[in-house]
């Protein structure tokens, strides 16, 4: 008698846990950034150095942060216009058109199209270094260029090649889409 007792508490326990699992994995396989079967959906990443306003089809989404990532539900299939606006401005820092054409997750990085030509004019090969990070050398008589350089503030430095003093220095502020220049001279 205390065998059959010991075996109905392990079925019952057996049935407690196959219950529980299976209420945890239908809890867990929902997610609010999971598009249903009916709704396609963006994950927007935000690379361009400020905040953004986003715009689906001309209207207002929401606003992300830079560095920060936020999903969009897209109601419906078909070609949509994204764009990422400077918040709170008219001024399109990134646009990008879609066809939807599934009921699936998509992604989008804003990012500049703001880029950074360095003349070397110094007589010698040189390091780029853009905030602190080597970015690579330029040959003497060459051009450089850093390319979707996010908005911002940048310390761009100049060495000779292979050495750590630095020979030129400039702080560029990028706030428009456009090509900056730095020319490095003795």
């Amino acid at each position: 008698m205390k065998k059959l007792k010991k075996h109905k508490i392990n079925l019952f326990a057996v049935i407690i846990t196959i219950v529980g699992i299976l209420i945890l994995t239908s809890i867990s396989c929902k997610s609010p950034t999971t598009p249903e079967a009916t709704e396609a959906s963006i994950t927007i990443t935000n690379n361009c150095g400020i905040a953004v306003d986003i715009l689906m089809d001309g209207v207002w989404q929401c606003t992300i942060e830079h560095l920060q990532t936020s999903p969009l539900s897209i109601p419906t299939l078909g070609v949509h216009e994204f764009e990422a606006r400077k918040q709170g401005t008219g001024t399109v820092v990134s646009s990008s058109s879609a066809d939807i054409n599934e009921y699936k997750n998509f992604a989008w990085t804003v990012l500049t199209s703001a880029d950074i030509s360095i003349i070397n004019n110094y007589g010698e090969t040189i390091d780029i270094y853009g905030d602190g990070d080597l970015q690579g050398s330029v040959n003497d008589q060459e051009t450089g260029t850093l390319s979707r350089t996010p908005y911002g503030d940048h310390l761009l430095e100049a060495t000779k090649s292979g050495e750590t003093d630095v020979i030129a220095s400039i702080t560029l502020d990028i706030t428009e889409n456009i090509q900056y220049t730095w020319t490095v001279t003795k």
